[in-house]
């Protein structure tokens, strides 16, 4: 059976909360990890940053498991010594570095990680059917790896997100929202053959309501860049409030920063190794 070559692909700035776990668990089933690192202008405007670096220990995490576990030399990472303009900037950053023998774009963020047989499944299922778009639903964490954010209006916790695209060399993103990958001779490569979420059981975990560090640059961002009056006041009403009661601030409130309507739930499924290892539970 041929194996099929995937790129995982990240941006990330600040984002030490899980970098280390989500490259730790994609790296057996990568052709190669390619991440831009780093600011863009608006997120530095925001924060008030007099460079593009991460503050926290992302750079550091990246060169800690570049010496000590990529043994294959899968990973590369670029750190640019300006801001990226936007996100869409920042990963067509990423796409110079691809290796050209790439079948497959997997974008991740840093906080998402995937369970080893649902990675293995949509191997072969991209391998048997010859999908260009794939879709994903996410179980979203919140607060903790027991509690999953659900539902929401529109664009709510529910909503699947394209996370896999068939490569080609000189494919580039032609947008960021929604990420959009544009063959070199101007194909839409989200409007081909597409795997929808609904059709398989396999999830994305998404651990990014999971600490107040990225909680709180999230909203600041957020607040700044949108001004809406429930974005403006989520951090405070929802996020720093949930723990003490949080049937009485889902009933007034939603779980989600942007829109109404999202609640909780439990969470009794699995979660990859490497995240029970973080927590202790194995």
């Amino acid at each position: 059976m041929k194996n099929i070559k995937i790129s995982f692909c990240i941006i990330v700035c600040n984002g030490d909360d899980f970098i280390y776990e989500c490259l730790e668990s994609i790296y057996p089933h990568a052709h190669s990890i390619c991440i831009s690192e780093g600011a863009t202008e608006n997120w530095m405007n925001v924060h008030g940053w007099e460079n593009p670096r991460s503050k926290d220990a992302t750079i550091e995490l990246i060169k800690k498991f570049k010496q000590e576990l990529d043994v294959d030399n899968k990973l590369q990472c670029v750190i640019k010594p300006n801001p990226y303009k936007n996100k869409l900037d920042q990963c067509n950053t990423y796409i110079d570095i691809i290796p050209p023998d790439t079948d497959y774009l997997w974008v991740i963020d840093s906080d998402e990680l995937y369970l080893d047989d649902d990675v293995n499944n949509m191997k072969n299922i991209l391998l048997e059917n010859n999908y260009d778009y794939v879709e994903v639903f996410m179980d979203h964490f919140f607060k903790n790896i027991n509690t999953i954010a659900i539902g929401g209006d529109g664009w709510g916790w529910n909503t699947p997100i394209g996370r896999i695209w068939k490569y080609s060399s000189g494919a580039q993103w032609q947008s960021h929202r929604p990420m959009t990958l544009i063959t070199k001779d101007g194909q839409n490569i989200n409007k081909m053959n597409i795997l929808h979420a609904n059709q398989h059981n396999i999830r994305c975990k998404h651990y990014s309501y999971m600490t107040d560090k990225q909680v709180k640059e999230k909203m600041m961002y957020y607040t700044k860049t949108f001004n809406i009056d429930y974005i403006n006041g989520w951090y405070k009403h929802v996020w720093l409030k949930w723990n003490i009661n949080p049937s009485y601030v889902e009933s007034k409130y939603s779980t989600h920063p942007s829109c109404g309507g999202g609640k909780t739930k439990s969470y009794n499924g699995i979660h990859p190794n490497v995240i029970l290892k973080k927590f202790g539970i194995v």
